[in-house]
């Protein structure tokens, strides 16, 4: 549906560090014909192009600009690979003092969420942000949402050693699991990416998945020139993660990137794939 007049600029170049915007060039020609399977054209996609994309999005912050609230939310379950139906779920931040927020919170109410994995917060943050939402207040309580405060640089050693936490906190509670960050875009997008082709979705669904935020809160539509270009960053992903192999290595790019880069035993490998395909409860 079209985006009517009420609109937010989204600031853009501060939030990602050079350093990975830079790497979104890395290992294009091993992905080249996935993306030209998805509509690309086949041209050269530069971080300059995908940072100009990033400074032209504006969206609506009118809850009737949307066809549902989990569209507005950003909310939904990942349901791909193995993972167990009812499991896991994505969503930007339920506990924001903005419009969004309390859609978030009532569906994550809803779809029954005993767990939660806060990537943008630290303890502290969070600890502050859930006084006004008694229903996030009260996993603080229970003990049952981690604040892993991390930053942008996703393939950073920081960034790896926080998601493992995360990680772990998943082996130890019981589901259904929210992650979430500020947006459920960036760090959310490349957790669940990881995880998704941890549990052997294709790489299509992984990106269909990683863009279905743009679609939700920007209006895009698969095919257009911005899609294309927003893309080959979840494509950047799946390529780091499969050490420049392609799309055919992403499960086992996943599972060495998941032992070598974050630092989880082959132990703890096989315990998370067994949590989240329902194998072990």
């Amino acid at each position: 549906m079209a985006i009517k007049p009420r609109i937010q600029s989204i600031p853009y170049g501060t939030a990602w560090p050079a350093r990975f915007v830079a790497g979104l060039v890395i290992g294009f020609l091993a992905l080249v014909p996935l993306w030209a399977g998805n509509g690309a054209s086949g041209q050269f996609i530069s971080p300059g192009d995908i940072s100009r994309e990033f400074e032209k999005l504006e969206r609506s912050e009118d809850r009737n600009d949307f066809s549902g609230d989990a569209v507005f939310a950003n909310f939904r379950e990942i349901k791909m690979g193995s993972i167990r139906p009812g499991l896991l779920y994505r969503s930007r931040h339920p506990a924001l003092p903005d419009s969004r927020s309390p859609y978030a919170a009532k569906l994550a109410q809803d779809a029954g969420i005993a767990a939660i994995v806060d990537l943008a917060d630290t303890p502290e943050e969070l600890a502050h942000l859930a006084r006004s939402v008694p229903w996030y207040e009260y996993f603080l309580y229970r003990k049952s949402v981690i604040a892993l405060g991390m930053g942008y640089d996703f393939y950073d050693s920081v960034f790896n050693a926080k998601l493992k936490k995360g990680l772990l906190f998943i082996l130890e509670k019981q589901g259904p699991f929210l992650i979430h960050c500020n947006e459920g875009r960036d760090r959310t997008g490349f957790a669940a990416l990881l995880l998704e082709a941890l549990m052997g979705a294709t790489a299509e669904e992984i990106i269909k998945d990683y863009m279905q935020t743009f679609i939700n809160y920007y209006n895009f539509v698969p095919g257009e020139e911005r899609y294309r270009i927003i893309s080959r960053i979840a494509i950047n992903h799946l390529d780091h993660i499969s050490g420049g192999k392609g799309v055919p290595d992403i499960q086992k790019g996943a599972e060495k990137y998941l032992v070598e880069k974050t630092g989880l035993s082959r132990g703890e490998l096989k315990a998370l794939k067994a949590k989240l395909s329902g194998a072990a409860r």
